[in-house]
């Protein structure tokens, strides 16, 4: 029977989905993580609780338990994954490849190698350097964790006033305390390219591109996105270049990656951040209904040295649906009732997947300090006149309901 080993903060949605696709490919999993979650746990054909950094334990756990691949899934894996492949010979990327796109000091110097346009940076690991980093770089800057998940922690500054107080706010979010201040690359719509892109040696697939929307409410939060996207041949073009560039500088060999940027009025594509691993809140799934591929059949089969899936993709047809994928956050603290949807739309769901766990009675955060939506709503149109009319007042026609808010419609 075929073993894979699986690394992951726990619960994460993603986790559910390798559990559900390796048990559906007859894999026998084995488990690791620096949380006891008891459902993840359970789920597992085998749990180790071991620290991440002890990478000596993780390797003797792999070869106890006799694995044929292991898959990262979060950010604070990768590095592990990467140690763990190269000492059983399994398929894999090296450590410095997952570091150089894991540290944002490390990333801004391979775009730099890659001949990429990326903007002028400082690496800070106080107020003292972060107020150097005022006085050598152009303002606005945005000051962000160099080592965290998503987009928390980050924000625009205008002035060097501002500096001690983002500072504080980006090393509380950050693994390791420092802090990336860079300047702020304007960007003039609340519209982003997202695309999940998965490499297996030199070659790309570039199923899961797609627009993603924030809210002049809180610009840097993601909230919805929308399939298909349409560009120039010369647009395409240069963010697949940039983007191929950056990764085979990197050096990376193998995997699903999540890519966030945009375009420069100048027509360059501007990468915000590589992560070496998959988008989280069931994006996966989302691209799946876009275009039937499914990525974590890939990450999975390819770790353990499977390429029958892959290969056949080269000769898939795929699907293009129009997709609007919905992440549901509240305005304000309080109590989860239920998510209104208005009745037109209803039909057009294809599906509702709450995160992490969150029901009717759970206590939210508002938008700006929540860690996950509450969930995500996914619909399906049939063309792109209908899913643009509906995105564009999508906040008014889907909305949590909380139990303060009775009156509300729904």
């Amino acid at each position: 029977m075929t073993t894979l080993m699986i690394l992951c903060t726990a619960p994460d949605e993603r986790l559910e989905m390798a559990f559900e696709e390796a048990k559906r490919l007859g894999y026998r999993t084995v488990f690791c993580s620096e949380q006891d979650h008891a459902p993840s746990r359970e789920a597992a054909d085998a749990f180790h609780l071991v620290h991440w950094e002890d990478t000596a334990e993780l390797v003797r756990i792999a070869r106890e338990e006799k694995i044929d691949g292991v898959a990262g899934l979060c950010d604070a894996a990768m590095i592990p994954a990467a140690e763990i492949s190269k000492a059983l010979g399994l398929p894999g990327n090296s450590r410095e490849s997952m570091q150089r796109l894991l540290y944002k000091k490390d990333f801004r110097s391979l775009q730099e190698e890659a001949g990429v346009y990326c903007p002028a940076s400082m690496i800070c690991e106080g107020q003292e350097s972060a107020a150097e980093a005022g006085a050598s770089l152009r303002f606005p800057l945005i000051v962000k964790p160099m080592l965290c998940s998503s987009s928390h922690g980050m924000t625009v500054v205008q002035s060097a006033e501002e500096l001690p107080q983002a500072f504080d706010i980006a090393s509380g979010w950050s693994r390791n305390g420092t802090v990336c201040v860079e300047e702020f690359v304007h960007n003039d719509s609340m519209r982003i390219i997202e695309a999940d892109v998965f490499v297996m040696e030199d070659e790309i697939l570039w199923d899961g591109v797609r627009y993603c929307y924030r809210l002049p409410s809180a610009p840097l939060r993601p909230v919805y996105d929308v399939y298909p996207v349409h560009m120039t041949q010369a647009e395409q073009e240069e963010l697949r270049n940039t983007v191929r560039a950056v990764l085979m500088q990197a050096g990376v060999r193998l995997g699903e990656y999540n890519v966030e940027g945009f375009f420069t009025p100048e027509g360059r594509f501007f990468i915000l951040e590589i992560n070496p691993r998959q988008a989280g809140h069931y994006n996966p799934q989302d691209i799946q209904q876009y275009c039937g591929v499914n990525l974590t059949k890939l990450v999975i089969t390819t770790a353990v040295g499977d390429t029958q899936y892959y290969d056949s993709l080269k000769s898939f047809s795929r699907t293009r649906n129009n997709i609007l994928s919905y992440s549901v956050f509240s305005e304000r603290d309080g109590i989860f009732d239920h998510i209104y949807v208005e009745p037109q739309l209803k039909e057009k769901i294809v599906a509702v997947r709450f995160l992490h766990g969150q029901k009717e009675g759970d206590f939210v955060r508002e938008i700006h300090e929540a860690i996950r939506p509450i969930a995500k709503v996914v619909f399906r149109f049939e063309t792109e006149e209908a899913l643009e009319e509906a995105r564009s007042q999508i906040t008014k026609l889907v909305y949590p309901v909380l139990r303060e808010s009775s009156g509300d419609i729904g």
